[in-house]
């Protein structure tokens, strides 16, 4: 076993280990978080959308979309 959240004085958490973690706390499915504007979509033309801010877990892979300040 190897711990992955506690320090150990060296760099050894993978995107695997973080990607499963976030499918046991959140599923493997597709969802927009709790946070920011959550990804509000504003049709701004007929050939321009604008995403507001927000973060989206997509099978356990966090991405997100930052506020412009």
């Amino acid at each position: 076993m190897d711990i992955i959240t506690g320090y150990t004085g060296s760099p050894h958490v993978t995107a695997e280990q973080d990607r499963d973690i976030n499918i046991g706390i959140f599923g493997n499915e597709s969802y927009v978080l709790q946070t920011g504007s959550q990804l509000t979509a504003e049709v701004s033309s007929n050939n321009e959308i604008k995403v507001r801010d927000g973060v989206i877990m997509h099978q356990g892979c966090a991405d997100c979309s930052l506020r412009k300040l």
